[in-house]
């Protein structure tokens, strides 16, 4: 805005620029409440109080509109009426992103079960039946008991591919409700992967900052396990306030982090290396990090991964940040076939070859994963059965 500002007065003269004083086409509602009117009728509508013009687009500028929730966080008072009927990031459902046009798969309505049609939600109830926001800033973390720690799961994905269904049907089978959707309909986020931090800081700033916070890629992760007391108490064994999943390797590729003596990590690690596309979190260490990341060169491939990484090397002093150097929460499969093996069972499963750990997020990174179509473009081989076949034992199965 500033931008345009500038450039509006030094282009005034030279160009045809004209500002709408009077609302005919748009109209900002920031401190204007008092010139608007709700109009009932047969179509319901915002209209200029004198005038009656009813502008084509109304803004809802410094959040009047986008934080209604029934929460005092209005610059000016709404009309009667109007209100927003989904959430900017949580109004998502799988139905709407992955049972429309192209993307309509064998996931949708022949495929699923009654009970998981009414778990279509991206923000509802927990299991103690309380909003997931429910834990406040004021909570000492350390002594709340691991089944009331609020675990958020978020993703980011500006617009939806069989890819990303695929991933959303993993985290319905375990987690029983869709992840926070961020970045939705931003398509520059298809090509700048930096602009993840952007979304991912303006969640950060509006929950509590106790809140565990799980980011996972969208196109490339699937969900291989859940327990939430589980999680919460593998997430506190690592006494960190941040964890990132490891990968074997170092990318992009720069000294500033890809130092020799990390390559192979301390004894017995499978991953060694920072990987953006899975990590856990307190809300308020988050919101540190990330804001630092921003502030970071994301290179010229506009890798959220190498801000990252130079925010980890920046803080990793000053805050407790930890890697996942044995998969305990998060495995990376990008040339670590050789570490992990699909068990059979009950519930077939991906485990870690010498501990037997089951990771909660498989993240296959560089398309280990994601590109999947009986087509040989595997960085590293997938274990034996870790194929199409991942999701056949789920009540919502892709085969």
């Amino acid at each position: 805005q500033r931008q345009f500002h500038l450039a509006f007065h030094e282009l005034k003269n030279e160009l045809r620029l004209t500002i709408d004083y009077y609302g005919e086409l748009f109209l900002s509602l920031y401190e204007t409440s008092g010139l608007v009117v709700q109009s009932e009728g047969d179509e319901p509508a915002l209209r200029i109080k004198d005038s009656k013009h009813r502008p084509f687009f109304v803004h809802g500028n410094s959040n009047t509109i986008v934080r209604e929730r029934d929460m005092a966080l209005f610059n000016s008072p709404l009309p009667k009426n109007k209100r927003r009927t989904t959430e900017r990031v949580t109004g998502l459902t799988f139905d709407d992103m992955c049972c429309t046009g192209k993307v309509a798969g064998p996931w949708c309505s022949s495929m699923m079960t009654e009970e998981h049609s009414a778990a279509y939600y991206s923000e509802g109830e927990g299991e103690s039946g309380e909003e997931s926001g429910a834990v406040q800033s004021d909570v000492d973390y350390s002594e709340v008991a691991p089944e009331d720690v609020v675990v958020r799961l978020v993703t980011a994905a500006s617009n939806i591919s069989p890819m990303y269904c695929e991933t959303f049907l993993s985290i319905l089978h375990f987690y029983e409700r869709m992840p926070d959707v961020l970045g939705w309909g931003d398509e520059m986020l298809r090509r700048d992967h930096s602009r993840k931090l952007f979304h991912l800081e303006r969640l950060l700033q509006e929950i509590p900052e106790h809140e565990v916070v799980v980011f996972m890629d969208a196109k490339d992760v699937n969900m291989n396990a859940w327990d939430h007391e589980h999680f919460v108490d593998v997430f506190r064994s690592f006494r960190a306030d941040i964890v990132f999943s490891g990968e074997r390797n170092c990318y992009p590729k720069d000294p500033a982090y890809c130092k020799p003596e990390v390559r192979a990590g301390p004894p017995g690690a499978i991953q060694w290396f920072l990987n953006s596309g899975l990590f856990a979190g307190r809300a308020g260490a988050l919101r540190k990090f990330v804001a630092v990341a921003r502030e970071q060169d994301a290179g010229e491939r506009n890798s959220d991964q190498r801000q990252f990484h130079l925010a980890f090397q920046e803080l990793k002093k000053e805050m407790r940040l930890a890697l996942d150097y044995y998969g305990a929460l998060f495995v990376s499969l990008y040339q670590n076939g050789k570490n992990v093996v699909w068990t059979e069972g009950n519930e077939p499963a991906l485990r870690i070859k010498d501990s037997k750990q089951r990771p909660f997020f498989v993240h296959g990174n560089t398309n280990t994963i994601s590109r999947e179509r009986g087509m040989a473009l595997f960085n590293s081989p997938l274990p034996e059965g870790f194929k199409a076949q991942r999701l056949t034992s789920s009540r919502m199965s892709c085969a």
